[in-house]
């Protein structure tokens, strides 16, 4: 197989949001020498009959069960592998993205010319046109985790502070931004420094993976926000997603050497951010109705980190 890119998206019930996704790939990466390889984990919607019978360009593995984020990646790269796949680059996209704008091929040019770069992720934005919260940031540390949830990082000259990176500080401008670990919402990653065997953990079913490979990355070569180029990312903030966030979450901490008294200092910390954002986001709301969304947001979360995290 020969292509300097492959795209590997793995499907799960994406309906038309994965179609927009391939119909963003196919106009915008014309330019590009690229290959696509879809992974679908058993959807129930037809968006895998679709993708055979209308999308001739990809190629399609699909699964008789939901084997989650990481296995079917690492399943897509035993794939590339078995077709003896030689090229630059692996980018990783959730399959409800959509490329933003033109000019996808400055991100591999950016890779070209910066050898010691591992992997990088553009700008993430909202359907409603929001700066994504999480498209990477600093390590998991009790004051990072501090940073963002009571808005360090949105104070002058302390931008790059938090677990989750500022958006507004940093996308348009020209510099790259390095950071500890980065999104696998849209994660480009250079081939030669993916090492054997799997990439992804296979005991990560969802979230938090991302973080894990970031961090074998960052062995490698270096982690970086490119702030000059978009994607849109559609996401649902369901409630049964973001119990699944905070349950890896405590999984993650734990595996960091959080103590249970740390934990619990962390938890608390955690949650009166939250209660803080919740008065903050309402009270602007009041103001300006592209506050509602994030308020919402907030909320949702407080209710799945009262389930699963503070019982």
């Amino acid at each position: 197989m020969k292509a300097r890119l492959v795209v590997i998206v793995v499907n799960w019930n994406g309906g038309n949001k994965l179609l927009r996704c391939l119909d963003s790939l196919h106009s915008g990466l014309r330019d590009v020498d690229f290959v696509c390889v879809v992974v679908d984990n058993a959807s129930t919607d037809g968006s895998a009959d679709q993708v055979r019978d209308h999308y001739q360009w990809v190629r399609l593995l699909r699964n008789p069960s939901n084997l989650g984020f990481s296995n079917a990646n690492n399943q897509a790269l035993d794939f590339l592998r078995v077709q003896g796949w030689e090229g630059d680059y692996v980018l990783f996209l959730n399959n409800d993205t959509e490329l933003e704008s033109p000019g996808f091929n400055l991100l591999l040019e950016f890779m070209d010319q910066q050898p010691d770069v591992a992997a990088l992720t553009p700008v993430l934005i909202e359907g409603d046109g929001r700066f994504q919260v999480g498209a990477g940031g600093r390590r998991f540390t009790w004051f990072q985790i501090l940073a963002h949830f009571f808005f360090l990082n949105r104070l002058p000259f302390m931008g790059r502070l938090g677990i989750n990176l500022n958006q507004s500080r940093f996308a348009g401008r020209k510099k790259a931004v390095d950071l500890d670990w980065i999104c696998g919402t849209a994660m480009l990653v250079r081939r030669s420094m993916m090492g054997a065997g799997d990439f992804f953990p296979r005991e990560h079913f969802m979230y938090f993976e991302d973080v894990v490979v970031s961090g074998k990355l960052l062995r490698r070569g270096r982690l970086v926000y490119y702030p000059g180029y978009c994607i849109r990312h559609h996401r649902h903030h369901g409630d049964r997603n973001l119990e699944f966030y905070f349950q890896a979450l405590q999984k993650h901490l734990h595996s960091q050497g959080f103590s249970p008294l740390k934990l619990r200092i962390t938890r608390g910390t955690i949650y009166l951010g939250l209660t803080i954002r919740k008065h903050v986001f309402g009270l602007m709301a009041m103001v300006n109705q592209t506050y509602r969304g994030p308020y919402n947001v907030v909320c949702r979360q407080i209710r799945a980190m009262k389930l699963h995290w503070l019982t």
